[in-house]
Parts: structure tokens; C-alpha cells; sequence
């Protein structure tokens, strides 16, 4: 048996992801960072032909993940609330 739930303190999730300076041949090429995406939907595409090792193909199920926040609890673990939507569960 768990002890009564703990107080978490919870925050928006707005990071991203962190900027990438990669050097070719002596010659800098910085990559950007990205926004932070917090809603994976199934309806969406997430293949490239163009980088079909960076991305992949989903099946389409009508599910949605969605992430609520993140938080800190007082014992210092790091938490993440999540929506998960699917037709075959509701």
C-alpha cells in the first residue's frame, strides 16, 4: 500500500529542444532549436520521404496524447501528466 499522494507543484511544458552548432570540413552549420510539441495525434503524418530515418510512420487510430504539464514533487521527483484519447478506450 502507497502512503496518501504527495503535493506536486506543476508547470506548463514549453520547452523545446536545445540548438546544435555541428562543424563540417572547418565550416559551421548551426541547427535551430524546435518548439516543444505536447499533442501527438494519430490523424497527423510523421514520415518524411526526404528524412526517413528522422521520422516514422504511424498507424492512423484516432488516438491523441497530450501532454498537461510537468511537475516536481517534495521529494524532488519529476512528474508529467498526460491525456491519453483513444476510440478503442472510450
Amino acid at each position: 500500500m502507497h502512503g496518501p499522494p504527495r503535493p506536486i507543484t506543476t508547470r506548463a511544458c514549453t520547452p523545446g529542444t536545445d540548438a546544435l552548432p555541428l562543424h563540417y570540413n572547418g565550416k559551421l552549420y548551426p541547427i535551430p532549436s524546435l518548439s516543444a510539441v505536447s499533442v501527438f495525434d494519430s490523424m497527423l503524418s510523421y514520415y518524411d520521404a526526404k528524412n526517413p530515418t528522422g521520422s516514422v510512420k504511424t498507424p492512423v487510430t484516432g488516438a491523441k496524447i497530450e501532454v498537461l504539464g510537468t511537475g516536481t514533487a517534495s521529494d524532488g521527483g519529476v512528474y508529467m501528466g498526460v491525456r491519453v484519447m483513444a476510440p478503442s478506450l472510450e
